[in-house]
């Protein structure tokens, strides 16, 4: 019994444990048989197609037609770089918010991808990880990512990006979930307090996550952390360079939410810490947790 008499459902099985790319380069030009049993929606679990062009001969269109139909993909792997909103916003809807069978999603350069967006491939009830690369920063992408993020559903998420100031250009940042443990770095010195201020306040209000950590990196001179744990802890070592009194005020009055309280804090700045500023600590954190200030030299 040769390959040829395999029944067309043991073949179809056979090509679901190739990419896309494979498939349509290589096995459908085989035989009339394998072009036929290549166009499956059955075949296609892992799609991927690098590099999406709009103005290139038809190659867009080939590919939503070629989407159409498809319902069972569990793996996709795009690489952007279209000027093209239109093609992108169709793309995307086809190859990943219709696909309720998806666990692995890895977009790279992908132009216009909204805020709206993420927030639904986010609720793909069989996501497992998401990888996006040299993603524009928007407003509020960060923080619809931390809220409707699900660390019991979703078990790794890895974004790399860009925050663009019209006074440095484009600026990078990282965020990496991994275990419920948020992880949130900017090596450039870009971030600002609402930025802190609008991550601490998505962790503390999405009960999956137990911990989150933002690192600010300013070279050569000082690096600003902010760690909040759900276990109790949350603690700041900043300078005045970065983060005023008003702007750390900022910082706590997003913890206003926090459940549940917070039984430990440490602030480490760079001037002795205002008394008002403990007032106003008191005032906002529920459990009013007792404040460990110390002053860098």
């Amino acid at each position: 019994m040769g390959f040829d008499d395999l029944p067309d459902e043991v073949i179809v099985k056979i090509f679901s444990n190739l990419t896309t790319k494979d498939i349509l380069a290589n096995v459908a030009r085989v035989s009339k048989r394998f072009h036929r049993l290549s166009l499956d929606p059955d075949a296609h679990v892992a799609v991927q197609f690098p590099h999406l062009y709009c103005p290139v001969s038809c190659r867009p269109q080939f590919i939503l037609d070629f989407l159409k139909g498809k319902n069972r993909i569990r793996s996709v792997k795009m690489e952007g770089g279209s000027d093209c909103s239109a093609l992108s916003g169709m793309v995307l809807q086809l190859a990943v918010l219709s696909q309720e069978t998806l666990e692995c999603l890895e977009l790279a350069a992908w132009p216009g991808l909204s805020t709206a967006a993420v927030v639904g491939i986010l609720a793909l009830p069989n996501l497992r990880r998401l990888k996006l690369s040299n993603v524009e920063h928007r407003p509020g992408l960060l923080k619809a990512i931390v809220s409707s993020v699900n660390p019991q559903k979703t078990e790794t998420v890895d974004v790399e990006g860009e925050i663009r100031h019209f006074w440095t250009g484009k600026m990078a940042f990282r965020m990496t979930l991994r275990n419920s443990c948020l992880l949130v770095e900017d090596p450039t010195y870009t971030f600002m307090s609402e930025d802190v201020a609008e991550i601490l306040s998505a962790v503390a209000q999405n009960d999956g996550l137990r911990k989150v950590d933002v690192m600010v990196h300013n070279p050569g001179c000082y690096d600003h952390k902010f760690l909040l744990d759900k276990g109790g802890h949350f603690s700041i070592r900043t300078n005045l360079g970065f983060m005023t009194e008003a702007e750390l005020e900022e910082v706590i009055d997003s913890l206003s939410t926090l459940p549940p309280t917070l039984t430990t804090a440490e602030i480490d700045y760079s001037i002795p810490l205002p008394v008002q500023l403990v007032g106003t600590w008191k005032s906002k954190i529920p459990g009013q947790p007792p404040v460990i200030a110390k002053m860098s030299l």
